[in-house]
C-alpha cells in the first residue's frame, strides 16, 4: 500500500516556516506516524491510501488542481531523509520567498523604478509586475513587496520635500 501524507511542521513560527518552504506532501509506504512532541518536528496526517504510487499521484495532483510542485526552482527533487518516503512533494505553484529574499530579489528594481510621484495605482501595478517577473523563475514573494514600493515613494517624496 501507498499512502499520501502531509507533512507539515510544529514549534516553528510561521515566517520561518514560509522561508524555508518545509510543509510538504509525501508519498509513503507506511500510514501517518503519531505525533511525538520529544521526538518530532513534523506533524502528519494521512489524505489517502492507495494500491499504486501511481493512483496516489493522481489523487494528490487532481486535489491540488497541479498547484504543487516536485522540485525546487533550481532543478533539484525535493528528498526526505525517510526512507519510507517514495517522493516528496511542495504544495503551491511556485517557491515562496521569505520576507528578506524578497526585499534582495526585487531591490534594484524598486530603487530603479519607484518615483514620487507614483499613485497607488502605480505601486500595485509595479507589484504585479515585479510578482510575475518572480513567477517566471520559480518563485513567490513575500507580502511585503507593496509595502517595501510604499516605503521608497514615500521616502523620495520626504526627500524632495512633499
Amino acid at each position: 500500500m501507498f499512502y499520501v501524507i502531509e507533512r507539515k511542521p510544529v514549534q516553528l513560527s510561521h515566517l520561518i516556516c514560509r522561508m524555508h518552504d518545509l510543509d510538504e506532501i509525501a508519498i509513503c509506504t507506511r500510514p501517518a506516524k503519531t505525533y511525538d512532541p520529544d521526538e518530532d518536528y513534523m506533524l502528519e496526517s494521512e489524505l489517502g491510501e492507495y494500491v499504486s504510487a501511481e493512483l496516489a499521484e493522481a489523487a494528490i495532483a487532481a486535489a491540488l488542481d497541479g498547484k504543487l510542485r516536485r522540485h525546487d526552482p533550481f532543478g533539484r527533487r525535493f528528498v526526505s531523509g525517510d526512507s519510507s518516503v517514495v517522493v516528496t512533494y511542495r504544495p503551491g505553484k511556485y517557491t515562496p520567498l521569505g520576507v528578506d529574499a524578497t526585499v534582495d530579489h526585487v531591490i534594484s528594481d524598486v530603487i530603479e523604478r519607484v518615483t514620487a510621484d507614483m499613485t497607488r495605482r502605480d505601486m500595485r501595478r509595479l507589484a504585479g509586475q515585479l510578482e510575475q517577473a518572480a513567477n517566471d523563475e520559480g518563485w513567490t514573494l513575500a507580502d511585503n513587496l507593496l509595502d517595501l514600493i510604499e516605503g521608497r515613494c514615500e521616502f523620495l517624496r520626504l526627500w524632495r520635500g512633499d
